[in-house]
């Protein structure tokens, strides 16, 4: 068996149903992985994509929607913990509505679902869990208080799900994207200001490519990564050295 193969694992990837998620979910599936997709409103139509319908903010449809995707899967072996949303505004003026509904999407959902595939792959005693934390991780944004606290928070998470969980070979580790080109990061990266400051701080002076995140995914998702578990793991052009 090859170091980085994950042919017939069984994957569960939320927000795939577009940007990092699904471009995500495409390669897990690409390597040969039975992938299963969390979607709210944009439903996936996909050769070999499994799409589930899912509210993150509502806890009984998540659980629902865990339950039908292991279903279809078989099983679980992998969690991708790619849902998430980001709104950028003045902090004296953020929607306290919003700045929660950030919270709750990119932190309290994302740890619902890790926990209900943590008892999964605490009774089969191994599985691999990566949370997409991003570079607000560690370097927080102008005018992104929600998504930097929200980030930072999907981080230490990953760090103390990853110490409870090494005693069941679960390794759990956060990945972190730099700037991609998605609806996301669109508005940022197409400011001739604002992009031209984000590429001065990207050492190899360049905007990231979906691409670019397939190498780290399957390291982490694979037995590669066996005895890796509670780091973040950058991909972002040298953006948080």
């Amino acid at each position: 068996m090859e170091l980085f193969d994950i042919a017939g694992k069984r994957a569960l990837v939320t927000g795939g149903s577009r940007g990092i998620g699904l471009a995500l979910a495409r390669m897990l599936r690409d390597a040969g992985a039975k992938v299963a997709v969390f979607f709210h409103t944009t439903r996936v139509r996909e050769e070999g994509l499994l799409p589930v319908p899912c509210d993150l903010l509502d806890a009984g449809d998540t659980r629902r929607a865990f339950r039908e995707a292991v279903r279809l899967l078989g099983g679980l072996d992998i969690l991708v913990n790619a849902a998430g949303l980001h709104k950028r505004d003045d902090a004296e003026h953020f929607p306290a509505d919003e700045w929660e509904e950030i919270i709750q999407v990119n932190v309290v959902s994302a740890f619902r679902v890790c926990q209900l595939a943590g008892r999964e792959m605490i009774a089969q005693g191994s599985g691999k869990i990566v949370n997409i934390c991003s570079v607000r991780s560690v370097i927080a944004g102008e005018r992104s208080s929600a998504y930097s606290a929200s980030k930072a928070a999907l981080l230490q998470m990953t760090r103390a799900l990853a110490k409870e969980w090494g005693k069941y070979h679960i390794n759990v580790n956060g990945l972190a994207p730099g700037y991609i080109l998605t609806d996301m990061t669109a508005a940022a990266m197409n400011d001739p200001e604002t992009g031209g400051q984000l590429l001065s701080h990207t050492p190899l002076g360049r905007f990231g490519e979906m691409e670019d995140l397939r190498g780290a995914l399957l390291f982490l998702c694979s037995r590669a990564s066996d005895y890796v578990t509670g780091i973040l793991l950058p991909v972002d052009g040298g953006f948080i050295c």
